[in-house]
């Protein structure tokens, strides 16, 4: 019987402000070919490997998969990653599966063609987090959040949702250089002193 194989691609942040990451998420995609493997004898996959670096060569990165030959490609895993990976991928009819990209316009078919994602949209996740804060009964909440890709993004969407007038502050940082966040906690116990009739959330 004839024997069929397929290289998937996989966009990795091997470096990069998420490369802490990246040797488990090799793990979990030699995983997943290993259960593919598993399914079917006529069937073979193999993984090919390429840095997204959360953006930085990402494009080229994505063209080394496109060389290779790729069926299809899982990632990137920062939203910047995938919509420059999708340039290049895109256009060639190869459909890309994001495991943690977020960013809601990678939800524009025509912007980013045969672009999928297991993961929510910070369009989802910024209503469901006020949500939530409402649940609480916290009415007057500070927002302290990373300047990244992710952070901005969950922050812009939480502040669409939540609206500016009951919100008593609001911090960004850098997470690849921040040490200590002390400063950021007394600004915002200085701006929204706590009630002494509620219990701390």
């Amino acid at each position: 019987s004839c024997a069929y194989s397929f290289k998937i691609g996989f966009l990795n942040p091997i470096t990069g402000p998420l490369a802490v990451y990246s040797s488990k998420f090799t793990g979990a995609a030699n995983m997943a070919i290993s259960d593919l493997n598993a399914l079917d004898a006529k069937y073979s996959f193999s993984l090919s490997e390429a840095d997204s670096a959360c953006g930085t060569g990402t494009d080229a990165a994505a063209q080394s998969l496109a060389d290779a030959g790729v069926v299809g490609v899982a990632g990137a895993a920062c939203s910047g990653a995938s919509m420059a990976a999708n340039g290049v991928l895109g256009p060639l009819g190869i459909p890309m599966v994001s495991y943690a990209s977020t960013n809601p316009g990678l939800s524009d078919d025509t912007a980013y063609p045969h672009f999928f994602r297991v993961v929510p949209s910070d369009a989802w996740q910024g209503p469901a987090l006020a949500a939530a804060v409402t649940a609480a009964g916290v009415t007057n909440p500070a927002m302290l959040y990373m300047t990244n890709d992710y952070g901005s993004g969950l922050a812009g969407a939480f502040e669409t949702a939540w609206g500016t007038a009951n919100l008593c502050m609001k911090a960004g940082y850098d997470p690849a250089t921040k040490v200590t966040y002390t400063a950021e906690i007394t600004a915002i116990a200085a701006s929204s002193p706590p009630d002494s009739t509620k219990s701390p959330r």
